[in-house]
């Protein structure tokens, strides 16, 4: 299973930044990091691929060129285009896709936990790449488009409810191999971490690390706008390499998501500790069933599209995805953008280099401490690093 795994999971394969990737670079003078680099490399594919294509064979790109969250990619192609088309879709459709971005983000937080923190665990990967493809297999109705009619697919509606009731049963079976009986309190070494990881975060929470970036929120008309009027400026692929709001670096992920929703404890963007953030990505894993339960029992209505037009955004495991189409009066794609979580949590000036610059450790670990903290911040393509003394 891992063997299969290791050629289509970009945390599981070998460092190969020929195709695209983060290059990252830490200073290290005297006593303390100094600075932090991060040249992002990675390719504007769907800027060069998709101008002048149809919608149909766009949406029919997307799964050849986005493994890694494809599902979200796609749901965010399909959201951005019915804002172009200022059509809306079915509460059923919205439930499916719901799901199905649910069910991607359990597994790339799986195969985040696992590989990452808990490699002892990879043979049981089996269970939520299962569980995934069955809900893909169930649901991926709402993910096509009626080319003849132009509308898009509504499904096997009145079955919908019950296919749901299925995948829930199933999702419990899936998660128990990785969340046993632990809680949110658990220790790390209850939770499956070495002895020798639960030293090296112990260690690593006594580090005075700087505040990390801000929360990325983009759910008003205004935050929207500042990410869009770039887009529309000759410069929107340096853009969408290094994304800002109101003009600075943000986070968006599964930290960030607790961060909101403790509002009044983070408020000041402090980062606490990288235990706190391990414990954040567990509890997600933790939480599926009752993140599944909120789809399922969640009231859909008729759902309309993002104001701004051509626009989407979908959340995913690493944090959220943004879209933004331009159709020509044939309904081709004039222009088209995306901007991945990646590409925020790796801004130059975000909170890889505002969390470690200035910090006073040991020379031994400013490498492994700066490795724990991207795979934190979890980046869907190949990264290298270097420490370089200054």
């Amino acid at each position: 299973m891992a063997a299969a795994l290791s050629d289509s999971h970009p945390q599981l394969k070998s460092t190969r930044l020929n195709a695209g990737g983060l290059n990252i670079q830490v200073v290290y003078t005297r006593d303390r990091i100094s600075d932090v680099l991060t040249d992002n490399s990675r390719p504007m594919i769907a800027s060069r691929l998709f101008v002048g294509k149809s919608i149909e064979q766009v949406l029919a790109l997307i799964p050849s060129l986005f493994y890694v969250c494809g599902v979200g990619q796609l749901v965010a192609a399909l959201q951005a285009f019915e804002s172009a088309l200022n059509q809306s879709v079915t509460a059923e459709v919205a439930r499916a896709r719901a799901t199905l971005l649910m069910a991607e983000s359990l597994r790339e937080q799986v195969f985040s936990w696992v590989i990452n923190w808990t490699p002892q665990n990879k043979s049981k990967l089996c269970h939520i790449v299962d569980w995934f493809n069955t809900c893909k297999r169930r649901l991926d109705w709402c993910l096509a488009v009626e080319p003849q009619s132009g509308e898009w697919l509504k499904g096997p509606v009145g079955a919908l409810s019950q296919v749901l009731t299925e995948l829930r049963l199933h999702l419990c079976e899936a998660v128990q191999p990785f969340v046993l009986d632990c809680k949110s309190t658990s220790s790390l070494a209850r939770l499956g971490i070495s002895p020798e990881l639960c030293g090296l975060l112990a260690t690593c929470d006594e580090y005075p690390f700087g505040n990390a970036a801000n929360t990325l929120l983009l759910g008003n008309q205004e935050a929207v706008n500042d990410v869009n009027c770039p887009l529309d400026a000759m410069l929107s692929d340096a853009f969408c390499l290094q994304p800002t709001l109101a003009g600075l670096p943000q986070e968006t992920g599964c930290w960030a998501r607790r961060r909101i929703i403790n509002d009044s404890n983070f408020a000041q963007g402090k980062a606490s500790t990288l235990t706190a953030r391990v414990c954040s990505l567990f509890d997600e894993i933790r939480l599926a069933e009752a993140r599944f339960e909120s789809i399922v029992s969640q009231r859909y209505e008729k759902v309309e599209t993002l104001n701004h037009k051509g626009s989407a955004i979908v959340e995913t495991a690493r944090g959220t995805l943004f879209h933004r189409v331009q159709l020509s009066e044939n309904n081709t794609v004039k222009s088209y953008r995306i901007i991945a979580p990646t590409e925020w949590n790796f801004h130059p000036d975000g909170t890889l280099k505002t969390m470690l610059v200035g910090t006073r450790l040991p020379r031994e670990h400013v490498k492994p401490v700066t490795e724990l903290l991207i795979k934190l911040l979890d980046p869907c393509v190949p990264w290298q690093l270097e420490v370089i003394h200054a």
